[in-house]
């Protein structure tokens, strides 16, 4: 007999409980083209920021006993110390800097046997210098005024440098990164060239075809961009823009591609609502630099549907080697107060979870440091141990942070959320898991109220959980599952991340399906008029359950009374929008659950935006999830 776990989740703001069925005995595979993801994987998406090999013994150690490691950091710095002469690896004598690069990666070979690791290039060399010009919409404390970007008659001398770093590790037997980036954030720090997006991808092409014969084992990725969200309108997602004009460019010929994703606080920490500021309240009061609440999840469809209709092929892996929270002030630090780790931590967790469910995410690093650095930001926040005025390391709550989630790891496992709100999906998030017999279930609620869940597990009543939320004025982090919980009436207080921990009987049963993801071919489908179609080709019948998620993209969020309805071959279903008003640069995946072999190999969906005004919005994407 197969047991459901089931969880009732009903909001103190809503009559409307939501369902969660877990089954444990069903193993998952999540699937995107040639794409594929059947466990939580630590060497995926459990890293900290920093070149693999830094650090002492001592803290090595400590990164082992908490199953971490360092997934990727920046360099080499080709032209200059990049402002700080105490950089890692930093030498202005070349041929010693990439001998020191070698070292760390002898270290990282001993130290993290197996675990992939990314760089992103530091400087180059000014050959030449010409015009600077303004660069596309980045936040100013982003811009590095050391770092410049390469005019293409400098591209072949610029390349024999990296081809020089590589030969160094190569000569040194030792394992290079998996992807190089060929500058970090080239849209806040490519300048010294005349037409940057443009110009940063021709460069990347240029090595990705000098590089993939003589060293196999390092691809080029990018444009490991800041900012690359594309905007309720696309004003950044154009023909000049980084991200677009990177996939058009390299799209054929990189081995991943690479984006940061922070989102910034604003609106939420000069206006909370409870004892602390909520990111979700700070998001539907105009705050658009938001990846949490799907935007993630959105912007990487939007990737993959269009590499897939330019390239006719199926999209490239993602990798994304920076993430967290920005304008937590002091920018640098030091934070003196455990609000601003929690607001960082609740916004690492969000967006963790989201690229936990896409198959082609092969690497994630939250901007963690295990230590800050001694030169620049020394006394910065975003660092397991950051340190003080004299320069000594201390413990911050982000090193709890990391070993409340040192159990996490094992098979996928069937689950779905039954009767659950448009809103509520992108607030209330679940990811379980089995290792061996141990179910573990890692929850999330972004909501500035508590929801209560009502967790029925088909006879057995017996769990413990670990909590992290703010609690008393202070981030409370449970570093055990001491706490035997209420089955039957589970609550999350606001913001509150929860794992819960079930013991399984050996059942003898067991099951395996596969989650497939198919996207159209069509994007950014204009819903001015009302209407826009979108046709998706199935490679097989269809018999099981399907999902059709488009994402729906605006300037500003929808007015009460707004609706928008799909159908399709017969079935009809309405989503209300009235939960999108007083968010900016709307962008969200909306899910349609489809009746049981209702799709053919080719279906057109017709959708219909219904409002008391008309809104300039469109259909970025539309994917379909079959389950086999």
């Amino acid at each position: 007999m197969i047991r459901r776990f089931c969880f009732v989740a009903c909001a103190a703001w809503s009559c409307q409980a939501a369902t969660l069925c877990v089954d444990p005995d069903t193993r998952i595979t999540l699937k995107t083209g040639p794409h594929k993801s059947a466990s939580i994987d630590r060497n995926i998406y459990f890293r900290t920021y920093h070149i693999p090999g830094m650090f002492n013994e001592a803290l090595a150690e400590e990164l082992a006993e908490l199953r971490i490691s360092p997934g990727r950091g920046t360099g080499p710095y080709f032209g200059h110390n990049g402002g700080d002469r105490q950089r890692a690896g930093w030498d202005p004598d070349l041929p010693r800097q990439l001998r020191n690069y070698a070292e760390f990666y002898r270290n990282a070979d001993k130290r993290y046997p197996g675990a992939p690791h990314a760089l992103g290039g530091g400087n180059y060399p000014e050959f030449t210098k010409t015009e600077n010009r303004k660069l596309y919409d980045t936040d100013e404390s982003m811009v590095d005024k050391h770092r410049k970007g390469i005019p293409p008659e400098d591209f072949e001398e610029c390349a024999d440098l990296v081809v020089q770093w590589l030969e160094t590790l190569q000569t040194a037997k030792v394992t290079p990164p998996r992807w190089f980036s060929p500058l970090n954030e080239p849209d806040g720090n490519w300048r010294n060239s005349p037409n940057p997006s443009q110009d940063q991808a021709d460069f990347s092409r240029l090595l990705a075809l000098q590089l993939k014969d003589r060293f196999p084992e390092t691809g080029i990725s990018g444009p490991c961009t800041a900012w690359p969200h594309p905007r309720g309108d696309f004003r950044r997602w154009t023909d000049s823009g980084w991200e677009k004009q990177f996939i058009e460019t390299c799209g054929d010929v990189a081995a991943a591609y690479d984006f940061h994703l922070y989102s910034a606080e604003q609106w939420a920490l000069e206006n909370p609502l409870n004892d602390s500021p909520n990111f979700y309240n700070s998001y539907t009061n105009g705050n658009f630099f938001v990846w949490d609440f799907g935007k993630a999840d959105a912007f990487l469809d939007l990737v993959y549907a269009h590499h897939q209709a330019f390239w006719n092929e199926p999209s490239l892996p993602v990798i994304i080697t920076e993430f967290g929270r920005q304008n937590i002030f002091p920018q640098k630090g030091p934070w003196e107060n455990d609000i601003n780790y929690y607001l960082f931590g609740t916004t690492v967790t969000r967006i963790w979870m989201q690229l936990m469910q896409r198959p082609e995410v092969q690497l994630t690093v939250p901007f963690i440091l295990p230590i800050s650095d001694p030169g620049y930001a020394p006394r910065r926040g975003q660092a397991m141990y950051t340190r003080n005025e004299n320069g000594n390391p201390v413990k911050t709550p982000l090193f709890d942070f990391y070993r409340f989630f040192q159990s996490l790891e094992g098979e996928r496992v069937k689950f779905q959320w039954l009767e659950t709100s448009p809103e509520e999906q992108l607030g209330l998030t679940a990811l379980p898991m089995r290792h061996a017999n141990r179910l573990m279930i890692l929850l999330h609620n972004a909501f500035d109220a508590e929801k209560q869940i009502h967790l029925e597990t088909g006879g057995t009543k017996s769990a413990r959980a670990a909590r992290m939320r703010w609690q008393n004025n202070r981030w409370r982090i449970d570093l055990q599952p001491l706490e035997k919980v209420d089955a039957s009436r589970l609550i999350l207080q606001p913001e509150e991340t929860m794992i819960v921990y079930m013991d399984l009987p050996d059942s003898g049963k067991s099951a395996r399906q596969t989650i497939e993801r198919f996207y159209s071919r069509d994007t950014l489908k204009s819903l001015q008029s009302g209407k826009a179609r979108v046709t998706i080709e199935l490679p097989h019948p269809v018999v099981g359950r399907a999902t059709a998620v488009p994402t729906l993209s605006c300037p500003n969020g929808f007015t009460p009374g707004s609706t928008l309805t799909l159908k399709i071959n017969g079935f009809s279903q309405s989503v209300e929008l009235d939960f999108t008003a007083g968010t900016k640069d709307l962008f969200i995946p909306l899910h349609f659950e489809l009746p049981d072999g209702i799709l053919e190999k080719e279906n057109t969906f017709h959708f219909i935006l219904k409002s008391p005004k008309k809104w300039k919005a469109s259909l970025a994407t539309l994917r379909v999830e079959l389950v086999r």
